[in-house]
């Protein structure tokens, strides 16, 4: 099967108390995998900027590893989440910044948003995710 660039697009609806209002998005299953290369993290205008956002790689239900968050911040940005988890030749672990390979979500997972300490609204955020799936 051949490789090809799709964008995921994962819309949260808060619901809840002023200040405690949560959400969830779960994408498709990618049936081969895919890799998570850009996201684009899209606030509504009133969501509180105390709010904490996620993604999340999710598998058979079970969140397994973070692959981007934003704490305390409701600005829009493009991001591209990396692994931090490479070391360099000499064992030492390299940072976010340095390392430079995309997350894998392996054949049958999924991808998760979430967002917490919101108010409720209706697309609280939208992220939109660049993947390349197998």
């Amino acid at each position: 099967m051949a490789e090809r660039l799709e964008h995921v697009t994962l819309t949260i609806t808060t619901t809840g108390s002023a200040g405690s209002a949560s959400g969830t998005a779960v994408s498709p299953v990618f049936t081969n995998g895919a890799e998570v290369l850009r996201t684009y993290w899209n606030y509504h205008a009133s969501t509180p900027s105390t709010a904490d956002a996620a993604l999340y790689e999710t598998d058979l239900g079970a969140t397994l590893g973070a692959i981007d968050a934003k704490s305390n911040s409701t600005t829009d940005a493009v991001r591209y989440p990396r692994l931090s988890s490479f070391q360099d030749l000499a064992g030492a672990d390299l940072s976010a910044n340095e390392a430079t390979e995309p997350y894998y979500i392996p054949a049958g997972g999924t991808i998760t948003a979430t967002l917490a300490q919101g108010d409720a609204l209706t697309a609280a955020v939208v992220l939109k995710v660049l993947v390349r799936r197998f």
